[in-house]
């Protein structure tokens, strides 16, 4: 073996691939036994956390339903065996063909009944006398004078076991679900919470004229919003956009999230608009509650009072969820019956409802999903939805050649067509608002008709129990999310399973505080649950809400404050955190002004800048504590406690409540109630110990400091704490370095990372490529590049194409530019806006930057004009839109690399510049860089490339913590995609995906090449060049 000599590895991780490359010092590629030390590891991509996790969780649901039924199978077994020895087998092979049934022997006749077989009563008898199961529930509950068939009694208790509806509301009565009030006080609590004023709709009188209009079935959705809006909105004219918005929300219309919490920005996102009544909102569900975060809360509120109405449409005036089901399927079966004696006299016309469309046309049979072929139904596989049946049954009926009571019958037909109430249908997609409560008294009026003709059902087993009240548990049950599964086998083995036993045994719905340790079990949920720290090691996150989670982010945010472009001093963000942030829940961008103004600290004509319209942080739990606690009775640690304890257990009342008052017995079960009804949502990204242990010498002042008292003397936020005059990040790898083992990798540090799936596959592939390299060279690297490419799903929530993007603002601005919006509504596509010059020409209103001139369209692409960076390209890396506008080529070159934007430029364009902010065109952080007037200041440089030395994810450090432990010797350096990216695109260094996957290889070359670079230049402090 060659003598060891000093070399680099350069790595390129992807989910599916590792790119490597080893080099000497002067870049060249070092070979071994004649071959070149670069190439590429190529491996099938792990699945996501979240793959594994929907699937687990459908898998469970399924096994969790089977045995249900199976426990009330067992319940019902010895009394049917003796009425009936094969029911339960037909049942089972009721899935079957005739051919491949088998009976109870293992036989294999043809059964052609899969459920009566007997010589008075059989399959065609029993659909006969109940078409379909909710005429056997409604029977059933309402039969208190026969005997009925223990047979039909267990098909109804399955049916109702199976499908037992959604425990949002667990715990609450039947009458305090169906209360109007109920839902509307919800609405009303979080609209508050978004400094909207609702309170009204919870007086009386306009409450019960509210659940009037939300109950009329003959009232359409934009009736209904018209007469919701007139009792929602106030006079307060800056929040009646909002609040007509909420009324058009609640009611089933669509509407804007911009409008409903008076943020532009929503505009922007790919889900921008909502509606609760569309059939793919709960697929959107996800999405709009990841870009709205905490304010979704609002959006679930206003659900709540759309399902009200949903379900009160659905129940009428029934007293039993099967009686509903009952009217409508007899309402179906007579709007079927007139409109097929209305279509006879057109035999083409009713071929086109009834019949088979071959075109695939949204008739009748699409709709209930079903047709008559050969004279037996049959599914059929293209469906359609009642909207486009609609549509489509309107247009055959206009064909109709009628005379004045055939065009009545018409008119009243489409008038239930725009109602919706033509051809209901039983089993429909709003089922899914049906509460198990309105299931449970269903079963409850069963149980307790049944019981006086079996008597078996009152007689307690073993256990203490009787039937009945084993049926009504096993209908109750649920496993506690904080409890999980209860299979323990895989618990020591890394598997998803953390449940503590009180002791051993089966597990049933009526033992199951017998057998489980709930509170054991929900501190081990606590443990697995929370994440870890994004600068320290193994420690864990505070919740978003936490006390000293909130004061950073108010803070950092706080810390960004402009007059006139000048920071405000420390003692200036300490006065507006006592005095507006802890006297206001919600802090807008007007408070903070007026007391400013107020105060005398600035004037009309000065500027407040730094912010949004509003500020995106606050004191959530202070205030909560404050109103319901008071001031004195928690320590900080005690509230903090509940904090978590809230963030954790949200979704289980019971759990949360009985968690306070055990550790909290000073509080009123008032003030406990009060606390569980908070929604604390979501986790933060940094430590308690990150934001209090870390402590960092000033190197101008001498002070010692952590980061939040840092935060609270200077006015520099965390990004600038972390570079230039301090030495936290000198601090934070020291802890770090202390909380590693040295040594040999294995598989099982892997796993115990903080980190995706899909992320750990890679990492893997990458120690063992590196373990390879090493044992080649003879010895360690003296540096190591890692650079991570982003995995599936990380790259955010998708924006709106650019085209709708432009075209929702030029809707604003069509009488400046009509040509524009015209050439840009009919002439451009999504795919040449894709164009950055293009992008720039539509959201400049086709000027000149610079000099406000007209850009003539035609010579867009020739070197006439330019699309310049205003933070220039050799200070900071930034190819965002907001970093970028389109200009004449010749008043580029005058710029040159020089900012701030000339006094000259900023004189010709401000009016333009202005325009653009206020039409949306150009965001305002846009907006200020172009019109700053100082230059950066050496800690701002410092700080760029500080952020492109640091800014790394949070696999990217896992790699690295992981390198450093094998390789104590070796340097670990990030090599930043960015500024590879930079380096191809400036040596036209082409990458071309599809011909193979070499381009792994070379970009791990890249990143030794410009990763060091940066790192030989700028060492470990930027702020000492």
């Amino acid at each position: 073996m060659k003598k060891f000599e000093e070399y680099y590895i350069g790595l390129d991780m992807g989910t599916g691939s590792v790119g490597w490359a080893v080099t000497d010092s002067a870049y060249n590629i070092i070979k071994r036994h004649g071959k070149a030390l670069w190439g590429i590891r190529l491996f099938e991509s792990a699945k996501t956390a979240e793959e594994r996790r929907i699937f687990r969780t459908s898998r469970r649901r399924t096994e969790r339903r089977k045995n249900r039924l199976h426990l009330l199978q067992e319940i019902f077994a010895e009394e049917i065996s003796k009425k009936d020895m094969g029911f339960y087998q037909r049942m089972k092979e009721s899935k079957y063909w005739h051919e491949d049934k088998k009976d109870i022997n293992g036989n294999m006749p043809e059964l052609p009944y899969a459920l009566f077989a007997d010589d008075g009563f059989t399959d065609k008898d029993y659909y006969k006398k109940y078409p379909t199961i909710f005429h056997l529930r409604y029977a059933l509950a309402t039969n208190t004078t026969d005997k009925p068939d223990i047979r039909l009694l267990y098909l109804a208790l399955h049916h109702i076991i199976k499908h037992r509806g959604h425990f949002l509301f667990e715990g609450k009565k039947l009458s305090e679900v169906k209360e109007f009030s109920t839902a509307i006080e919800a609405l009303v609590q979080q609209a508050e919470e978004q400094e909207i004023d609702l309170k009204s709709l919870t007086q009386e009188e306009v409450l019960t004229q509210l659940e009037h209009i939300m109950s009329d079935a003959q009232c359409t959705k934009s009736d209904k919003k018209t007469q919701v809006s007139k009792l929602i909105v106030g006079t307060d004219k800056q929040k009646q956009k909002q609040e007509k918005a909420i009324a058009a929300l609640i009611t089933g219309c669509t509407v804007k999230l911009s409008d409903i919490f008076a943020d532009p920005e929503l505009d922007k996102e790919e889900i921008s608009k909502i509606c609760f009544s569309d059939n793919g909102y709960e697929e959107k569900e996800v999405e709009i509650e990841s870009v709205l975060a905490d304010r979704f809360l609002l959006i679930a509120a206003a659900k709540g009072v759309y399902d009200w109405t949903v379900l009160h449409d659905i129940l009428g005036d029934a007293r039993f969820l099967s009686e509903a089901k009952v009217k409508t399927y007899e309402k179906h079966r007579d709007d079927l019956r007139k409109v097929k004696q209305l279509l006879r006299m057109d035999k083409e016309v009713y071929e086109a409802v009834f019949g088979v469309s071959e075109k695939n046309e949204a008739n009748y049979s699409a709709y209930i999903g079903m047709a008559k072929k050969n004279g037996k139904k049959q599914p059929i596989e293209k469906k359609c939805s009642q909207e486009d049946f609609y549509k489509f049954l309107k247009k055959q009926l206009d064909r109709l050649s009628v005379d004045e009571m055939g065009q009545e019958i018409i008119d009243e037909l489409k008038a239930e067509m725009d109602l919706g109430t033509l051809f209901p249908k039983q089993m429909i997609r709003d089922n899914g608002v049906i509460p198990y409560q309105l299931h449970e008294n269903e079963l409850n009026a069963i149980l307790d008709n049944a019981q006086k003709f079996y008597p078996f059902l009152l007689e307690k087993d073993q256990d203490g129990y009787t039937p009945v009240e084993k049926i009504q548990k096993i209908f109750r049950f649920r496993i506690p999310y904080y409890v999980g599964p209860l299979n323990t086998a895989h618990q020591d083995k890394g598997g998803h399973s953390w449940s503590v036993r009180k002791k051993e045994g089966k597990i049933y719905p009526w033992n199951f505080s017998e057998m489980i340790d709930e509170e054991e079990s929900a501190t081990k949920f606590i443990e697995r649950m929370t994440n870890k720290c994004t600068y320290l090691i193994g420690e864990d996150v505070l919740p978003k809400e936490s006390l000293l989670y909130a004061k950073f982010n108010v803070l950092n945010e706080l810390n960004n404050l402009r007059i006139d472009g000048e920071l405000i001093a420390p003692e200036l963000k300490q006065d507006i955190y006592n005095n507006v942030f802890k006297k206001y829940q919600r802090v807008t961008g007007k408070k903070v002004k007026d007391y400013l103004r107020i105060n005398g600290v600035i004037s009309k004509e000065q500027e407040l800048s730094g912010f949004d319209q509003n500020f995106k942080s606050s004191l959530k739990a202070y205030h909560d504590f404050k109103q319901i606690v008071g001031t004195g009775v928690l320590s900080e640690s005690e509230q903090e406690d509940i904090v978590r304890d809230i963030t954790l257990f949200a979704d289980s009342q019971k759990m949360l409540k009985q968690r306070i008052h055990r550790k909290y017995p000073m509080l009123s079960d008032k003030q406990i109630a009060q606390l569980a009804n908070k929604k604390y949502a979501g986790w933060g990204r940094l430590s308690r110990t990150f934001l209090e242990n870390i402590e960092s010498v000033n190197k101008e002042t001498g002070e010692v400091m952590n980061i939040i008292t840092a935060l609270w003397e200077t006015n520099e936020n965390l990004m600038k704490l972390l570079s230039g005059k301090y030495d936290y990040t000198k601090q934070i790898e020291q802890w770090n370095a202390g909380q590693m083992k040295k040594g040999e990798i294995e598989y099982q540090d892997i796993e115990e990372l903080y980190v995706s799936p899909a992320v750990k596959r890679p990492i893997w592939q990458t120690i063992k490529i590196v373990r390879e390299i090493t044992n080649i060279m003879g010895g360690a690297p003296k540096r190591i590049f890692v650079e991570v490419a982003r995995e599936p799903g990380e790259k955010g929530v998708r924006k709106v194409s650019r085209r709708n993007q432009l075209l929702d603002l030029y809707k604003a601005c069509k009488k400046e530019a009509p040509e524009l919006y015209d050439r840009l509504a009919n002439k451009e596509s999504d795919n040449a806006l894709r164009s950055d010059k293009l992008f720039l020409y539509y959201s400049q209103m086709g000027r000149c930057m610079y000099s406000g001139d007209a850009i003539d369209l035609d010579e867009l692409f020739t070197n006439r004009y330019d699309i310049d960076h205003i933070y220039p390209q050799s200070k900071v890396m930034d190819d965002s839109i907001d970093n970028r506008v389109l200009v004449k080529r010749d008043l580029n070159s005058k710029k040159t690399d020089t900012f701030p934007v000339s006094e000259e430029y900023r004189k010709a364009g401000k009016a333009l510049w202005s325009t653009l902010l206020k039409k949306g065109l150009i965001s305002k952080e846009k907006y200020k860089r172009l019109t700053r007037t100082e230059p950066f200041g050496e800690d701002e440089l410092a700080g760029f490339i500080a952020r492109q030395l640091v800014e790394t994810r949070q696999s990217t450090k896992a790699v690295a913590h992981l390198l450093e432990e094998a390789y104590p010797d070796a340097e670990i350096v990030y090599a930043k995609a960015r500024a590879v990216s930079e380096f191809r695109h400036k040596f036209d260094m082409i990458k071309v995906r599809e011909v193979n996957d070499f381009h792994h290889a070379k970009d791990a070359y890249l990143n030794i090449v410009v990763g060091n670079t940066y790192y030989v230049k700028f060492t470990k402090d930027a702020a000492w060049f």
